[in-house]
């Protein structure tokens, strides 16, 4: 039986197409000259990158940039990365950093993944007085 959506329509289908739906595809979507660089370094190499990216390991992953800043990557790997904002964490038994730091009052603002977890813990377990109350103050106070 043949399938119903080949592995390149799998990856637009979380990439160029919600991108496009949003109007958001002159920005994201696709890595083309201009837009914002998102990108998700896997180890490896072949002929079929799409089912090389759907059947990856977490333990694949050499790197995460977002908007062109290293935001995750192996330690000691390909890219390097601000050793005063990240923090070093394991990832399947590998060693990996992760830079969540972010300048200003927005964003993540120099929290830690450990912070991090537990700000969305927190959120999790207040979801129904934060669905009836529609603040995201009661989110943060975690």
């Amino acid at each position: 039986m043949d399938d119903v959506l080949s592995d390149e329509d799998i990856v637009a289908g979380v990439t160029i197409v919600p991108a496009t739906m949003v109007g958001w595809d002159p920005y994201l979507g696709s890595i083309e000259a201009g837009k914002w660089a998102d990108l998700l370094v896997l180890e490896g190499a072949g002929d079929e990158p799409y089912a090389r990216l759907l059947e990856a390991k977490e333990t694949a992953i050499r790197a995460v940039v977002i908007d062109g800043r290293v935001r995750l990557a192996e330690v000691d790997g390909l890219v390097t990365y601000s050793p005063l904002s990240a923090e070093q964490i394991s990832i399947g038994g590998k060693p990996y950093v992760i830079d969540l730091a972010e300048a200003g009052p927005s964003g993540a603002g120099g929290m830690t993944l450990a912070d991090a977890i537990e700000h969305i813990r927190f959120g999790l377990s207040k979801l129904p007085e934060f669905e009836k109350a529609g603040k995201k103050e009661l989110f943060l106070a975690g």
